[in-house]
C-alpha cells in the first residue's frame, strides 16, 4: 500500500484519459475449453528481442479465471470499424463469440476476423499490482491487416484523423 495521499479517482481517470490507447480484445480458452474474450486499452509492447507485451486485468474480473487456467491468449487490435466488437467484448457476461466472426488460431486461441492485427502469445510471466494483474506474453504468431486501427481516447472511441507518415 502506498503511504502517499490518495488521488481522486475522477482526476486520475481524466489524466489516463489524456493518453490515446489503441483497443483490443484479449481472447483464451477456459478450462472447459470455450472461447472468453474481453476489451481491454491496457496493452502495451514490451521487448522486441524475444518479442514481448504486456497487458493487464481487474484482479476481480470474472473473466480472470479463464486467462489463469491458460498459458496461451491472443491480442486482438480492433480495426476503426469493429466498435461492436469493443462493447460485445467489454460486457462481463454475454455472446460476444456469437455476433463476432473469429477462428482458431495455432493453439486454439480464438482470433477476431476483421482485427487490425492479432498476436498470439504464450504467457512469460504475471505480476500483481494495485487491483491488476498483468500479464506479459511471448509472441508466437501474429497477423497485421492493412485497415485503420480503433483508438480510445478521452473516454470514447475515435479515429485516426491523419495518415501517420513515416520519418526517414
Amino acid at each position: 500500500m502506498s503511504d502517499l495521499p490518495p488521488i481522486p479517482a475522477a482526476e486520475l481517470k481524466r489524466a489516463f484519459g489524456s493518453f490515446p490507447t489503441g483497443v483490443t480484445v484479449m481472447t483464451t480458452l477456459d478450462a472447459d475449453g470455450a472461447p472468453v474474450g474481453m476489451t481491454a486499452s491496457s496493452f502495451n509492447t514490451v521487448s522486441m528481442d524475444p518479442p514481448l507485451i504486456l497487458w493487464s486485468i481487474r484482479l476481480d474480473s470474472q473473466k480472470r479465471a479463464a486467462f489463469n487456467a491458460n498459458d496461451r491468449f491472443a491480442v486482438n487490435v480492433l480495426s476503426a470499424d469493429q466498435s461492436g466488437a469493443c462493447y460485445g467484448f467489454a460486457r462481463p457476461e454475454g455472446a460476444a463469440f456469437d455476433s463476432h466472426a473469429w477462428r482458431p488460431g495455432t493453439a486454439g486461441i480464438p482470433l477476431l476476423d476483421e482485427a487490425a492485427a492479432h498476436m498470439e502469445c504464450r504467457v512469460w510471466s504475471r505480476h500483481e499490482a494495485g487491483d491488476h494483474e498483468i500479464l506479459i506474453g511471448e509472441i508466437t504468431s501474429l497477423g497485421v491487416r492493412e485497415v485503420e486501427p480503433m483508438v480510445f481516447y478521452a473516454g470514447r472511441l475515435c479515429q485516426i484523423s491523419n495518415q501517420a507518415t513515416t520519418g526517414s
